[in-house]
């Protein structure tokens, strides 16, 4: 018999899950993030976690280290599932009431020779912020919880750059709720925009600067996409600002970041 439960990680220290992409003029290490910006885990990313956890219970336990595959398939795997393989979703960030820039902390690093700082060495990285929380669904056997349970206790670091103390991590597992259909949710319609830029942009990371040094976004906030339509909106089209501005500036109308587009 097949169960499914809740998946939960929280964040006890900074964390980078790296993109493997850097931005020009911005960070050295960029993090994972949806199309909305929000940081979030691949399920690629858990089930090697989960694998790495799984084969040292299997070993300290004594127990055939075969059952690591059985339960989640060789690696780069990409069969069908059998009443035994777990099955992860990715980790999606629980409260998205924040927004997706305040997700995130800058960092940045160097090599240290003989007590200064290596020339050339300098890097800086995008972190998800301490405290977050990202939650997905296992499926996997009933009888194997217990097992797995153990398993993901067992992951304690996740990301990069573990050694400079980033990536502690805490996972708990609980039964899934019992899906149920809901009814009377409001629709809401989404529009993407595109935005062109006919000369360049600068947005101030007040974060990132320091004295005469001034650092950049590398996204626009979509709190400035907001003041930038509301604005022209005011000026061009005045009576139908006047009549919806209060559903314009309330929190039931949402304007995400932009992002750089090929």
């Amino acid at each position: 018999m097949r169960t499914e439960l809740e998946l939960s990680m929280e964040l006890l220290s900074d964390t980078i899950f790296g993109s493997g992409y850097s931005i020009p003029g911005g960070e050295d290490i960029s993090v994972v993030a949806d199309a909305q910006g929000y940081p979030y885990v691949p399920g690629t990313v858990l089930k090697g976690l989960l694998r790495e956890s799984l084969e040292n219970c299997l070993a300290w336990a004594g127990a055939d280290a075969a059952l690591a595959e059985l339960l989640l398939g060789a690696s780069g795997w990409q069969g069908e599932a059998d009443a035994r393989r777990v099955q992860i979703t990715e980790l999606a960030l629980a409260d998205r009431r924040l927004a997706p820039e305040d997700c995130y902390s800058s960092r940045v690093f160097t090599q240290v020779e003989g007590g200064v700082a290596k020339a050339g060495s300098l890097r800086s990285a995008s972190c998800i912020k301490s405290g977050l929380r990202f939650c997905g669904r296992l499926e996997c056997a009933a009888a194997d919880v217990p097992l797995l349970e153990e398993a993901f206790a067992g992951i304690k670091w996740a990301g990069a750059m573990r050694s400079r103390g980033f990536g502690r991590v805490r996972f708990s597992l609980k039964p899934a709720a019992a899906k149920s259909s809901v009814s009377g949710v409001e629709s809401a319609a989404c529009l993407c925009y595109r935005l062109h830029l006919e000369t360049p942009l600068i947005i101030t990371d007040f974060d990132r600067s320091t004295g005469n040094d001034w650092d950049v976004r590398g996204v626009i906030p979509g709190s400035a996409v907001r003041g930038m339509l509301i604005s022209a909106l005011a000026e061009r089209e005045p009576a139908w600002f006047a009549q919806n501005r209060v559903a314009l500036l309330s929190a039931k109308t949402r304007f995400l970041d932009a992002f750089p587009a090929a």
